[in-house]
């Protein structure tokens, strides 16, 4: 009968003692370096509250980070603009309200110089005082200025435009047009001009035609503006004149004939039609503020020859009743014309702070999103410290072990 095979004992792997090279404790360096790295890392963003202190942290996230970041510092210099721009406007608002002031109070004089009750000292009195307002509203408006820039000089032209950068990017501006404002704009002052017409069209004697042709030429010195335009000129008939159209400020026009045959003087009123004789032309307007005009001419026009008329206008005037009321038309004009500045400054304003509100909740959206990649969570951070320093622990312990292994070879000898 045959016995089974006894069972074998199961072969143990022959031990290797190496001395050169320790795998171990190589390993657990590595481990331990490992770890004591990230603690470094948790350390930094625990330092700085940032969880992306270098690029390595996170591609990805430190460029939409930066991005980010570049917008919201955009939208705060942004901010900053706008508060300077309703400052600069604040500051012509408050010189408007004080030429709105004065201007009320030189109604009251105007209005006081219109009753018959006043006699000629008195009224000459009230001139006087309404000279002074005047040159005070010229000195309000010529001094207003906002970091050496004036405000209401038009920068020759008719207005001044400001541009504001209220947003980061390019497209983000805003204009506010600033009228230029004066004595003389607002038609309560005094001052000269020239207006030239320019005539284009040759004719000579015998020439029978009627020509229409462009419009030539702009008065706006005095109270208020007139255009001037050569509406016709005519030798139909043996006769030689020149037709102006004179237009104002409002649209209203008249139309004047020049005669070129004839001598004299005729005198001309903005209200009303009449026929320009010879070389002296006087206007006056609707207010009882005095407009001159003189003018000479050869009756004889060739193409470029100018036909320049120089305008002057008188102060406001309150000699008498009929002159007080039209000083009191002027002054009503004035005050419509500065309130409407106003009512354009204040537009802007309020434009302006909504467009703040809006760039302040956009800014406020974009810095939430930005520190949500950006910025560390300490509870989080904290809790990996902690979990990284056991770890530290840990493999100190084990690489303490594995570095002294190899003297276990001793034994063998």
């Amino acid at each position: 009968m045959c016995r089974p095979p006894e069972p074998t004992a199961p072969r143990v792997p022959l031990m290797s003692f190496r001395v050169n090279t320790n795998v171990q404790a190589m390993r657990s360096f590595a481990a331990l370096n490992s770890t004591n790295e990230e603690i470094g890392v948790r350390q930094m963003r625990l330092a700085t509250g940032s969880r992306l202190n270098r690029a390595e942290d996170d591609t990805a996230g430190y460029t939409i980070s930066k991005k980010l970041q570049a917008k919201t510092r955009g939208q705060a210099q942004a901010l900053s603009n706008i508060g300077d721009a309703k400052n600069m406007l604040t500051v012509a608002e408050g010189s408007l309200s004080s030429v709105q002031d004065i201007l009320m109070t030189m109604k009251e004089k105007a209005v006081q110089a219109a009753n018959d009750t006043m006699g000629s000292d008195e009224r000459d009195a009230i001139s006087t005082q309404l000279t002074a307002l005047r040159d005070e509203i010229e000195d309000v408006l010529g001094n207003t200025e906002f970091n050496g820039t004036k405000l209401f000089d038009g920068d020759g032209g008719a207005s001044r435009s400001f541009s504001f950068q209220v947003g980061d990017t390019q497209n983000d501006s805003f204009g506010v047009s600033v009228d230029k404002l004066d004595a003389t704009e607002l038609g309560i002052g005094g001052g000269a001009a020239a207006a030239q017409l320019d005539y284009g069209q040759n004719w000579g004697n015998g020439s029978n035609f009627a020509v229409v042709d462009s419009a030539m030429g702009t008065y706006a010195g005095g109270p208020d503006s007139f255009s001037f335009e050569v509406v016709s000129k005519d030798n139909t008939g043996g006769s030689e004149s020149v037709t102006f159209r004179v237009t104002d400020r409002a649209g209203n026009s008249q139309d004047y004939v020049y005669d070129a045959t004839s001598g004299g003087a005729a005198g001309l009123d903005t209200s009303g039609a009449g026929l320009i004789e010879g070389l002296q032309v006087n206007f006056g307007d609707a207010s009882g503020t005095a407009v001159n005009a003189s003018a000479e001419s050869t009756g004889f026009f060739e193409v470029g020859d100018t036909f320049s008329i120089d305008v002057t206008s008188g102060s406001i005037d309150v000699s008498d009743a009929a002159a007080a009321r039209g000083t009191i038309g002027s002054i009503d004009s004035a005050i419509s014309k500065v309130s409407e500045q106003m009512s354009t400054i204040g537009d802007s304003q309020s434009r302006l702070t909504f467009k703040a509100d809006n760039l302040e909740t956009s800014k406020t959206n974009y810095e939430a999103a930005r520190s949500r990649i950006e910025d560390a969570d300490f509870a989080q951070e904290q809790m990996n410290i902690v979990k990284l320093q056991i770890l530290q622990q840990t493999g100190s312990a084990s690489f303490a072990q594995a570095n002294a292994a190899p003297q276990s070879v001793l034994s063998l000898f």
